[in-house]
């Protein structure tokens, strides 16, 4: 690639705006063309730097541009960024379906080996929930139709290992200047933990339910009179066998 061409990639990447874990993706449409020929270590590294917003005043700028420039000049830098900071970056060829690239965190969250990942989409069909699947094409197929509609999806692939990792997926339509989407460039969150602390909570929340059913059902039909008081001695509660036994309405309880 052309040095006069990485510039062109990089001056078009100012008009990215992208925040790679909430805010939506925007990009400048009229000269989107000039991507379909470039590096796509270099477009990639684009998307993710060039951000909405920037440092304001004097050293600040002199920071920002400085890592600029340290990011065109060496691709280890790159190479940093996407492997500390995404679990994972794509860029799928929307005109050929079949084509996609993967970077290498991509697949060892997933438990692969990058080398012997082919460079399909397909390969992906395999591992992800199917009934997930479902769900994000039909947020790619709005994302597609609406640029407004945000691709943004949880869904579930299962790891080398057979376990199951949760991962947030959410990326940018690439659209030409008529508005037709050509590529679609995504990264991945691994959000397993957070799901399996949520699963937790959900199910120990659960338990304590049916604990206190158990009790209620318990204290509510036992032949013996109950009654719950605090620490003043005033009355909580009774069972229906003490307001029986003792001859009270519960309305007269207070």
């Amino acid at each position: 690639v052309s040095q006069s061409r990485k510039q062109e990639v990089f001056a078009l990447a100012r008009f990215v705006s992208l925040t790679i874990y909430s805010s939506p993706l925007t990009i400048c449409a009229q000269r989107i063309r000039a991507l379909e020929h470039c590096n796509l270590r270099k477009l990639s590294l684009s998307f993710i730097l060039f951000v909405d917003g920037s440092l304001s005043g004097g050293k600040g700028m002199d920071l920002k541009n400085e890592l600029y420039n340290l990011v065109r000049s060496d691709e280890s830098i790159f190479d940093y960024i996407q492997n500390n900071l995404l679990d994972g970056l794509w860029y799928w060829d929307l005109e050929n379906p079949e084509q996609a690239w993967m970077n290498a965190r991509f697949w060892t969250v997933l438990g692969y080996n990058p080398d012997e990942m082919p460079n399909d989409a397909n390969a992906l069909n395999k591992i992800i929930n199917q009934d997930d699947l479902k769900l994000a094409n039909e947020s790619l197929a709005r994302h597609f139709e609406d640029p407004n509609s945000r691709f943004d999806q949880i869904v579930r692939y299962t790891h080398k290992d057979g376990s199951t990792k949760w991962i947030r997926a959410h990326g940018l339509a690439i659209r030409d200047k008529e508005g037709k989407p050509l590529r679609m460039l995504g990264v991945h969150q691994d959000v397993t933990e957070w799901k399996v602390r949520e699963q937790e909570l959900s199910a120990a929340k659960e338990k304590i339910q049916e604990s206190e059913e158990k009790y209620g059902a318990f204290y509510n039909n036992a032949p013996l009179p109950f009654q719950s008081l605090d620490e003043n001695g005033c009355f909580l509660d009774v069972n229906p066998t003490w307001l029986k036994t003792l001859g009270y309405q519960r309305e007269e309880i207070s």
